[in-house]
């Protein structure tokens, strides 16, 4: 009887790997680990980039719209000239903006203030360690006593600004004016430019600047219109009163 030896069969000889073979699959698996990585970091970085953009973008859009909505529902009267001030001070690169609106009740933070619809609305720019200098709006109800310390609900718009810039149409002077020292007029026109820095990681160092011209369709109310059966409004009929008393004097 023939009896085979093991080393001979080449059935048995290849039983495990080699010491080589396991290092070169480990090497393999590592690179395709570090290729799977280094896509998904590339995604991440991606995403939350164009998550950012669409976000700054969303801010800047609400910004624009919020201020052409205040501005659309600007009141002024002149009888109550003390409550209805608008106040733009000058600024160098960070603007800042106070008037009284008629807002719409989808505004903004109109839940806060029930059926107060007209609210004094401001505009100024703040800073924060994370966020920069961002632009933040508060409400007031006109009427409201503003010497307490109470400003109202901050609303956070635009972010990390590099500037903010109003200027004012003069149509008596025929130019535009980075100040409106008359409190007691409205201007026809506004024009509003934002200034966005760029991400840190950003090659371009420029701002990203974005304009908006809002046309001011309101007019400061005469305290002729306010006051009812005011002699200027109706001589005729105001004098009639006193024509008949006259007659019937002159009868008697």
């Amino acid at each position: 009887m023939i009896e085979h030896s093991a080393r001979n069969d080449p059935s048995k000889s290849r039983m495990a790997f080699t010491l080589i073979e396991i290092m070169v699959a480990i090497g393999i698996l590592a690179m395709v680990m570090v290729a799977i990585y280094s896509s998904w970091s590339v995604i991440l970085q991606s995403a939350q980039r164009g998550n950012e953009a669409a976000a700054e973008a969303h801010r800047r859009r609400m910004t624009f719209n919020v201020m052409e909505t205040a501005l659309f529902g600007a009141q002024m009267y002149a009888a109550n000239g003390s409550y209805y001030g608008f106040v733009a001070p000058p600024g160098n690169d960070f603007a800042e903006l106070s008037l009284v609106s008629q807002l719409p009740e989808d505004f903004p933070g109109s839940g806060f203030y029930g059926n107060e619809r007209i609210r004094r609305v401001t505009f100024r720019v703040k800073e924060h360690e994370q966020l920069g200098h961002y632009l933040v709006m508060t409400q007031t109800p006109y009427l409201a006593v503003t010497n307490n310390g109470s400003q109202g609900i901050p609303i956070k718009l635009a972010r990390n600004l590099h500037h903010f810039t109003l200027e004012f149409w003069n149509d008596r002077a025929g130019e535009w004016r980075a100040e409106w020292t008359t409190t007691n007029r409205l201007p026809e026109k506004v024009r509003i430019e934002l200034g966005i820095n760029p991400p840190s990681e950003a090659q371009s160092g420029e701002p990203r600047v974005y304009s908006r011209l809002v046309s001011v369709p309101s007019r400061r109310i005469p305290t002729e219109w306010q006051v009812p059966n005011a002699p200027f409004l109706n001589p005729q009929q105001t004098n009639a009163p006193s024509q008949e008393r006259s007659r019937t004097n002159g009868q008697q």
